[in-house]
């Protein structure tokens, strides 16, 4: 669990435990890029007067355009849910025309939950298992990259609230794994990860008062940042602004608050870098 530290009025949730004590030693936090919570979907919803129906086009397609919607609706209704060949073969006709830019060979899962498919883009053979959610809401001109045979497991979820997301070549994404830009994920090439993860990014202020309003202000310390040939045990969570080095392995359970070293082993329960995954740091083969 991430360490709560008293900051003058105001509570800070985050980083790592020197970087807390600095802080909490002299009244501030670190350095920061504040998150503007008019971009987020309580604020989309509650902050204007337009009608049901254009809020539900913003929130799955991006913006109120009925050809588009009639177009979303009507591929995601008429195919998102046939199992078997047949949705397999259908959906691998028809999705393709929802994306900003796909690859040969995209493999669709049945009960996808696609938003904003005009900011996702899939490489060459990407599979999408099913029961996943991909969400580009937020993720502006960046996007979501998924590179090029890279496999998302089942009941993943791929959300952006704030900040692009790029997953690179050949990663796989185990089943239930939750990645979340709260400032940006970059994944490169040949990562694996296992089922249960939790990657989000976005750190929160809480501001105690008596007035009716929401008691926290969100803001992040930077994009988490994964290297290539890095793998992530079962249920790690990685925390906001982290890096891991290329070829680094995690253990189950582990919680990253901190930039780990290339090459390196890190075990939870405190949470320590026991070793390295190679001997000497020279590139690693990754079959």
């Amino acid at each position: 669990m991430p360490v709560l530290l008293r900051a003058k009025q105001s509570w800070w949730m985050g980083g790592s435990h020197a970087e807390q004590s600095k802080c909490l030693q002299e009244g501030r936090t670190v350095n920061k890029r504040d998150l503007d919570e008019s971009s987020f979907v309580r604020e989309k919803i509650y902050s204007d007067k337009t009608s049901l129906l254009q809020k539900y086009a913003a929130f799955v397609i991006g913006e109120f355009s009925v050809l588009k919607l009639i177009k979303y609706e009507l591929i995601t209704s008429l195919f998102g849910s046939i199992p078997g060949a047949l949705g397999l073969f259908l959906r691998k006709k028809f999705y393709p025309l929802l994306f900003k830019k796909i690859g040969k060979g995209v493999v669709f899962g049945k009960s996808l939950t696609i938003r904003h498919p005009e900011k996702i883009e899939f490489g060459d053979r990407v599979i999408i298992d099913d029961y996943a959610l991909i969400d580009g809401r937020g993720s502006g001109d960046k996007g979501i990259r998924l590179g090029a045979e890279t496999i998302v497991g089942r009941y993943t979820v791929i959300l952006s609230k704030v900040g692009g997301i790029s997953i690179g070549r050949h990663c796989n994404v185990g089943a239930f794994t939750n990645i979340v830009a709260q400032g940006g994920i970059e994944i490169e090439d040949w990562v694996q990860i296992a089922g249960g993860c939790k990657i989000s990014g976005g750190l929160f202020t809480f501001h105690m008062t008596d007035k009716d309003e929401v008691a926290f202000s969100r803001y992040t310390k930077g994009n988490i940042v994964i290297k290539e040939k890095s793998y992530l045990g079962g249920n790690t969570l990685v925390m906001d602004g982290v890096t891991i080095g290329k070829g680094c392995m995690t253990g189950a359970g582990s919680v990253v608050m901190q930039n780990i070293p290339e090459y390196s082993i890190y075990m939870p329960k405190p949470g320590m870098i026991l070793g390295k995954t190679v001997s000497v740091p020279t590139e690693v083969n990754p079959s």
